[in-house]
C-alpha cells in the first residue's frame, strides 16, 4: 500500500520574483529525491497542501500538473496522486526506456527486411564504429568573456567524449588577434553566447567554422537555494571577476533582492574574505571560489551560482555536429569513389 509522502516542508518566498507554483514544484522534486527507491508514496490532496501552504489550490494544481507532464507523478481515480518512484530514478529509467524503444523499433525493422539478428549486430558494429571515427576529431572552441564560465562549461559541456573542447578567452581574441584567430579558424565549430555572437561573425567574416549561439541562464536549483535564504539575511556576493559578478548582480536584480542587503567581493586577499563572511549571513559565490568560501563560511549557507546552456542550446550544438559528421562522411564517401575510378 502506497505511503504518504506527508507532510511536505515547503518554504515559498513571495517576494523572490519565483511563480509560487515553481517553487511548490521544486519544493515536492526535491522531496520525491529523499522519497524510498522501492516503495510508492502518496502527495497530499491539493486542497490539502494549498491551505498547508497559504496559497490558491489552483497554484497548487498547477506544480501537480507540471510534474504530472514531466512523468514524476500521477493522478489516478479513488487513488490520490501517487509518486510511483523517486524523480532521480524515473528520470533515469525514462531515458533508457525510449532507448530501449528506438533499438527494438530498429531491430524489428530490420527484421522485417529479411536480415538476421547476426547480420543486425554486425551492421550495427560497424556503423558504431564509423560514428566514433567522424567524431574523434572534432575540434569544439567554446568563446567566452568570462574565465570562470569560459572553464565550468568547458568541463561540463555534456557532448560526446569524443569532441574536443578548447576553452578560449573573448578577451585573449581582442588583445591577440593574430594568434588566437587563427586557432579560431581551424576550428570545426565555435560556440559562444548570444552576446557574443555578432562580434565573433564580424571577427570571423572572411571565413572560419560554423558559430553557434547559445543562451546561458541560471540553473534552477541556484534560484531555488537563492529563494530560500531569509528575506533579511545579509548576503555576500563573491566571484573571481567583475564580468560574472555582474552577472550573478543583475540575477539578483531580477528577483527583486533588496541590494543593500548585498556585499559583494571579487578580492581573494584572505583577510578581507574573512572579514566579509563575519559580516554576512549568507553567501552567493561563484563556481571557482566555493570551495574557498566554504572552508570560511562554517554553518553560514553558501550558494555555488551555477548558469548553464538550456536545452535548445544544446539541441542546436548537437545539431551542427551532426553537420559536421554528415559533410565528413559525404567527403570521405566523394574520396572513396574517385580513389577507386579509373580513366585509360
Amino acid at each position: 500500500m502506497p505511503t504518504k509522502l506527508n507532510p511536505l516542508h515547503i518554504p515559498l518566498r513571495r517576494d523572490s520574483g519565483i511563480p509560487l507554483y515553481l517553487q511548490i514544484k521544486e519544493g515536492i522534486r526535491e522531496a520525491l529525491h529523499g522519497a524510498p527507491e522501492d516503495e510508492e508514496a502518496l502527495l497530499p490532496p491539493q486542497r490539502d497542501l494549498a491551505d498547508r501552504l497559504g496559497v490558491s489550490r489552483n497554484t497548487v494544481g498547477m506544480a501537480y500538473a507540471e510534474l504530472q507532464r514531466e512523468q514524476l507523478i500521477d493522478a489516478r481515480v479513488g487513488k490520490g496522486t501517487l509518486v510511483v518512484r523517486s524523480a532521480k530514478q524515473l528520470e533515469s529509467r525514462s531515458r533508457r526506456e525510449r532507448l530501449l524503444k528506438t533499438l527494438e523499433h530498429s531491430v524489428e525493422e530490420s527484421l522485417s527486411l529479411g536480415f538476421t539478428l547476426d547480420e543486425y549486430a554486425e551492421a550495427t558494429e560497424a556503423f558504431l564504429h564509423e560514428k566514433r571515427e567522424l567524431l574523434s576529431h572534432i575540434r569544439l572552441v567554446f568563446v567566452e568573456c568570462n574565465r570562470e564560465q569560459l572553464t565550468y562549461f568547458s568541463e561540463h559541456l555534456s557532448l560526446d567524449p569524443r569532441v574536443v573542447i578548447v576553452p578560449v578567452l573573448l578577451t585573449d581574441i581582442r588583445a591577440k588577434p593574430s594568434s588566437t584567430l587563427p586557432a579560431l579558424r581551424s576550428a570545426d565549430l565555435v560556440v559562444t553566447s548570444f552576446y557574443h555572437l555578432e562580434e565573433l561573425e564580424n571577427l570571423l567574416s572572411d571565413g572560419g567554422p560554423p558559430i553557434v549561439g547559445v543562451n546561458l541562464q541560471p540553473e534552477m536549483s541556484t534560484i531555488v537555494q537563492i529563494a530560500r535564504i531569509h528575506p533579511t539575511a545579509r548576503i555576500g556576493l563573491v566571484a573571481a571577476s567583475k564580468q560574472f559578478l555582474a552577472e550573478m548582480g543583475d540575477t539578483l536584480i531580477k528577483m527583486k533582492m533588496d541590494s543593500t542587503r548585498v556585499t559583494t567581493l571579487i578580492d581573494s586577499d584572505a583577510e578581507t574574505l574573512r572579514h566579509l563572511v563575519g559580516r554576512v549571513d549568507a553567501l552567493i559565490v561563484s563556481p571557482s571560489r566555493r570551495k574557498e568560501i566554504e572552508g570560511l563560511a562554517g554553518r553560514k549557507p553558501v550558494v555555488e551560482f551555477l548558469f548553464a546552456p538550456d536545452e535548445g542550446s544544446i539541441n542546436s550544438i548537437r545539431v551542427a555536429l551532426l553537420e559536421l559528421k554528415q559533410q565528413r562522411k559525404g567527403k570521405s564517401d566523394h574520396a572513396s569513389s574517385d580513389h577507386g575510378t579509373r580513366v585509360s
